[in-house]
């Protein structure tokens, strides 16, 4: 499943426009509506949400794995990093073949770069990392209400369980993107108290069966052809 395009609320577009312009340096487009990131092949959209709404965000933005430590650096630069027993480099399982780093973003967000090793890096000039080498949005983190029976709904609709999943944390899709479907009330890695819950969010994707997928509420899944 490649992830396209991302549409989620915000309690401040002021605030979201500002982060991704001025501190991650990305492309931004802003209308009194709507504010438009662009990452790589990937695309967020921020829209007006409820003021002091329940819950944060998680996303993971990819990075070529023989750009990590480059990518490290320049996130370095920018923002502090999250940590976790006096670490903030994070190496995945074996089943993850990846390597992370954490970073907070806008509205009390958990923001992610994610190498992941399986997936073939592009060829890059021999220059700095920076905001253009960040490739696409590899993960979207899902409050889900009844887990199960959703991570069931999207393998029959062709979006598997990807590895270690539980009753409270199923990561469906694979290496190219995925969806993080996690109960609500459980809190976002590496922290322990930045708990997702139901919030708007709508993922466009391509992979899988086309058509509107539901994911509770007040979240979908929509696979285009």
């Amino acid at each position: 499943m490649r992830i396209t395009r991302v549409v989620l609320d915000t309690s401040s577009l002021e605030e979201a426009a500002a982060y991704y312009s001025g501190v991650l340096e990305l492309p931004v487009d802003r209308t009194d509506r709507i504010v438009s990131i662009r990452l790589g092949d990937g695309l967020l959209e921020f829209v007006e949400g409820e003021k002091g709404a329940a819950g944060a965000h998680h996303l993971a933005f990819l990075v070529a794995a023989d750009a990590f430590d480059d990518a490290t650096r320049w996130l370095r630069q920018r923002v502090p990093l999250l940590s976790l027993d006096g670490t903030d480099e994070f190496e995945g399982s074996a089943a993850w073949n990846s390597q992370s780093v954490y970073f907070d973003g806008p509205d009390g967000s958990i923001l992610e770069l994610i190498a992941r090793r399986e997936l073939a890096s592009q060829p890059r000039a021999a220059r700095a990392f920076s905001a253009a080498d960040i490739l696409g949005v590899s993960e979207v983190g899902v409050a889900v209400a009844g887990l199960p029976v959703v991570a069931g709904r999207l393998a029959d609709a062709g979006v598997p369980p990807f590895r270690d999943t539980s009753e409270t944390f199923a990561p469906t899709g694979g290496a190219d993107g995925m969806l993080i479907l996690v109960a609500p009330g459980r809190a976002w890695f590496p922290t322990t108290d930045r708990v997702a819950a139901e919030r708007p969010i709508t993922v466009y994707a391509t992979g899988g069966m086309v058509g509107r997928h539901s994911l509770g509420e007040h979240a979908e899944l929509v696979i285009e052809a």
